[in-house]
């Protein structure tokens, strides 16, 4: 797998943003970072064949939509959910809930970053106190 052409990061950017997936859903759901993930589909390095083949199946995509934004089997826009024959206001609700999960995500990687602040003031405090007890021993 080459790195994204400028075609392939917009077919699946666009495909992201309808199906309400983000970068970090993808990374947290097939356990690579989201950095590398965000690297994929911005064409900054190219997939490693194990890592590409996780997200790939994870999306629902196949290589031959990627490159075409055909499906394989039925020469139509590739699609994983049967979201398409459903009616209108149930798909309204689908893209509710999907929302929700994305406003999730963005909250979870907010809490991490928070709780990754708190770790380093936390050693901080313990460097500063260890200093302040070899300093009283003396």
């Amino acid at each position: 797998m080459e790195k994204l052409t400028e075609e392939q990061q917009q077919r699946l950017k666009k495909y992201l943003q309808e199906k309400g997936i983000t970068k970090y859903r993808i990374a947290h759901e097939t356990n690579l970072s989201a950095t590398t993930i965000s690297n994929y589909l911005n064409g900054n390095t190219k997939p490693d064949q194990i890592k590409w083949e996780l997200v790939r199946k994870y999306l629902g995509i196949t290589d031959e939509w990627l490159q075409t934004g055909l499906d394989t089997f039925n020469n139509s826009p590739a699609s994983n959910s049967p979201d398409d024959n459903l009616p209108a206001q149930l798909n309204e609700k689908i893209e509710e809930i999907r929302r929700m999960f994305q406003s999730r995500d963005d909250q979870y990687l907010n809490l991490h970053k928070d709780l990754e602040k708190l770790f380093r003031l936390q050693q901080e405090i313990l460097t500063a106190l260890s200093a302040l007890l070899t300093k009283s021993k003396k």
